[in-house]
């Protein structure tokens, strides 16, 4: 892989894999299968993650800056840390039940599914301050947020037109 010709992992099965630290910068992760793997603090920016399988990944400080992350899942245990300053497209994802803690201003979460996602401050981590998610500006149009946890969660200005707050 090079600058010119990044990566092509799409549709590979990189299950259970240990990628801490690999840089995926631009790589092609479409379609590929990523559940359980660790990807702490790997660069993932501007990779194609399109219907890619994070189920139960552990993301925690990967960088994601301009990931297109569109018709992903991230089901069960997914934490990712760190501010993302490009927003990633988070479009029709499925990330119900998802644990999050992550700066995400202005992501683009329409019509993802976020049904039963803690999103708000996670009460066993408070020794090291409030952890919660950042979603400011995010656009949330269309979202299913049915019985999410948005406890303190931030999101001044989200754009929540259509979204289903039901028991949120």
């Amino acid at each position: 892989a090079s600058a010119s010709a990044p990566a092509n992992f799409s549709g590979k099965d990189l299950s259970d894999l240990d990628l801490s630290n690999v840089d995926f910068k631009r790589a092609n992760l479409s379609g590929a299968n990523l559940f359980a793997s660790r990807l702490v603090s790997s660069n993932l920016a501007g990779a194609k993650l399109v219907r890619a399988n994070l189920n139960g990944a552990w993301l925690m400080g990967a960088t994601f800056a301009g990931a297109d992350l569109s018709g992903s899942s991230m089901l069960g245990l997914v934490i990712l840390g760190g501010q993302v300053k490009d927003r990633p497209n988070f479009v029709g994802a499925n990330l119900s039940g998802v644990r999050m803690i992550a700066d995400l201003p202005g992501a683009d979460l329409r019509d993802a599914d976020l049904s039963q996602a803690n999103l708000g401050v996670d009460i066993k981590n408070q020794g090291m301050g409030q952890m919660r998610t950042d979603l400011s500006g995010a656009k949330l149009t269309g979202a299913n947020l049915r019985e999410a946890n948005l406890n303190r969660a931030i999101m001044t200005f989200a754009d929540l037109s259509g979204a289903n707050l039901t028991g949120a």
